[in-house]
């Protein structure tokens, strides 16, 4: 039995038309994959925004920070403090004397030296005794507070320029209270003591040339002396030239 040439040749035909769809997909899938980043080009990131320079908003001026208002406990703690303060706080000390007189003097000249007790002794006890080197002036004194004997001030050796020591001693019951003195040229010629009991030293000195007086100020009494003296051997009179008397609470 013969075939049918028409069916062979429709037959051919379709398989011609296959391999050239076949090669066509073919050319196209090549070119497709040739340019596919063309065709699909990748998704490109977004770039991150670029931070720029912060808006500088304007502020108010810094303030500083106010400490906290103290507690309760703490007003108590510092007012307990502040009482424990000012209990334990000493009073006001009364100063060793009142009044310092001004200095009675004559000539405060070359050789002339000041003189005072040092005031761990005359602070501790009154005066209990005053040595006077005397003649025609006071060439030198010498002051005991209690039973200790304060310093040699002046020329206090008798003999020389007709000196000689008399002492007065003063009660536990009694205090100086009054100075009387003189002034004769440069030096002090006259000195005497008063006590509030009514009793006075002998008259220190021979007394002449220019007077003067100092009292203590109320309810007080003479502490200690203080002055000038004349140490240079080459003059002729080493007297006491000046002395200022310091008056306190007993």
């Amino acid at each position: 039995m013969g075939s049918d040439p028409d069916a062979k040749g429709g037959k051919s035909h379709r398989t011609e038309i296959i391999v050239a769809l076949i090669t066509l997909a073919g050319v196209l899938g090549g070119a497709l994959l040739a340019n596919w980043d063309k065709v699909f080009p990748p998704t490109k990131p977004e770039p991150a925004p670029i931070a720029g320079p912060a808006a500088i908003s304007p502020s108010s001026p810094s303030v500083p920070q106010q400490p906290a208002e103290p507690t309760r406990s703490d007003q108590e703690q510092n007012t307990s403090h502040k009482a424990i303060d000012k209990k334990q706080k000493p009073e006001t000390r009364i100063p060793w004397y009142q009044i310092s007189t001004p200095t009675h003097k004559g000539t405060i000249h070359t050789g002339c030296n000041p003189f005072n007790d040092r005031s761990d002794v005359y602070t501790k006890e009154p005066i209990s005794r005053i040595e006077v080197y005397h003649g025609r002036y006071i060439y030198g004194i010498c002051i005991s507070y209690g039973t200790v004997r304060g310093g040699n001030h002046g020329l206090t050796q008798e003999g020389k320029y007709g000196i000689h020591m008399n002492y007065w001693e003063i009660q536990n019951d009694e205090k100086i209270t009054r100075v009387e003195g003189n002034i004769e040229g440069n030096y002090l010629s006259g000195l005497k003591f008063f006590t509030d009991r009514g009793r006075e030293s002998p008259k220190f000195g021979q007394g002449h040339g220019t007077s003067f007086k100092e009292e203590a100020p109320a309810n007080g009494s003479l502490r200690t002396i203080s002055g000038w003296a004349n140490l240079d051997r080459n003059k002729g009179n080493r007297a006491i030239c000046g002395m200022t008397f310091h008056f306190g609470k007993p």
